[in-house]
C-alpha cells in the first residue's frame, strides 16, 4: 500500500516538475513551497538542545489552529520546560498561528509535503518525542514514518462527519492504515468515536473528550474594570450577544421570567 502510494506520488511529481518555475513566480508559492520542502528549515528552529521533551503539534488551517490554542496553553502551563514546535498547512493557518501562539511555542513552521526525504529532514531537525494532530490533515508518509521512528502520535479534537465517514468507508484499507498509526485518538463526540470503531479502529485507543474549543479559558475581568453606565458594580447581568433579527422577542420573554426570580437582573443586548 505504501509502496503504491509513493510510486503514484513520484509519477505526479515527475509530471508536475516542469510547472515548478511557473509556481515559483507566484509570491505565495515562492515563500511557502521551499519551506514545505524543508529548505532553510534549520534557520526557523530554536538553537541549542531542548531542556525538556519536544512536542510537535500540527493544525491544518485557521479553525484547527484556533482549536489548538487551549491545548498549547495547557501544555505550556503544565510542562513549562518542553519544547513546542507548531506547524500549519495553509498560509492563513500560519498567519493565525503567529498571531495566537508566537508567545507560547518555540517555533512555527509550515507543514512538510508528504514526501519521504522531506519528512525525514523534518524529523531529523525537530527530533520530536510526541506528535499531536489537531482534528484532521492525515498524511500516510508522515504518520508511517513517525511510527517507524518510535514517535507516538495522538489525534485530538478528532471528528468524522457523515460525509467523511461515507468517503472513508470507500477507502477503508487505506484509512485503517492511517488511523492505526495513532497511539490514541481523542474524538469530539460519541458519534465520532462510533464512526471510528466501524472503520476498524481499535476501541481501546479511542476516547471521547469533547471539543477543544470549549476548553479555552475565559478572560477574567480585573478588579479595576467598571461596569457599563447605569449598572451598579456586582450586579447580575444577562448578556445576549450576536443576536439576529427576530431573536430579541424571545430574549425579552426569557428576561421577564428571570426578572421575577432576580429583581435586580439587568439585560444587555450586544
Amino acid at each position: 500500500m505504501i509502496a503504491l502510494y509513493n510510486l503514484c506520488q513520484l509519477l505526479v511529481l515527475a509530471l508536475c516538475w516542469p510547472l515548478l518555475p511557473a509556481l515559483l513566480l507566484k509570491a505565495k508559492y515562492r515563500t511557502a513551497l521551499p519551506a514545505r520542502l524543508g529548505i532553510g528549515l534549520g534557520r526557523l528552529l530554536p538553537t541549542g538542545p531542548a531542556t525538556g521533551k519536544t512536542v510537535w503539534i500540527h493544525a491544518l488551517s485557521v479553525g484547527e489552529v484556533s482549536s489548538a490554542r487551549p491545548l498549547v496553553m495547557g501544555l505550556r502551563r503544565e510542562f513549562p520546560d518542553i519544547r513546542i514546535i507548531f506547524t500549519a498547512t495553509t498560509a492563513t493557518g500560519m498567519k493565525t498561528a503567529r498571531a495566537l501562539l508566537s508567545d507560547h511555542v518555540d517555533a512555527i513552521l509550515p507543514f512538510p509535503l508528504d514526501i519521504r526525504p522531506v519528512i525525514a529532514g523534518y524529523l531529523r531537525l525537530i527530533r520530536p518525542d510526541l506528535f499531536i494532530l489537531v482534528e484532521t490533515d492525515f498524511w500516510l508518509n508522515v504518520l508511517t514514518m513517525l511510527g517507524r521512528a518510535g514517535i507516538p502520535s495522538i489525534l485530538v479534537n478528532g471528528r468524522v462527519s457523515a460525509r467523511s465517514y461515507s468517503r472513508y468507508r470507500r477507502g477503508r484499507i487505506l484509512v485503517q492504515r492511517l488511523f492505526r498509526s495513532f497511539t490514541h485518538l481523542c474524538m469530539q463526540t460519541d458519534i465520532d468515536r462510533g464512526h471510528m470503531e466501524r472503520l476498524g479502529v481499535d476501541p481501546g485507543r479511542l476516547h471521547c473528550l469533547g471539543n477543544l474549543k470549549f476548553d479555552a479559558l475565559p478572560q477574567v475581568a480585573s478588579g479595576d474594570q467598571q461596569p457599563p453606565p447605569g449598572i451598579p458594580a456586582g450586579s447580575l447581568v444577562l448578556l445576549a450577544g450576536s443576536t439576529h433579527a427576530g431573536e430579541e422577542d424571545s430574549i425579552f420573554s426569557v428576561y421577564a421570567e428571570l426578572k421575577k426570580r432576580h429583581p435586580a437582573l439587568f439585560l444587555i443586548i450586544a
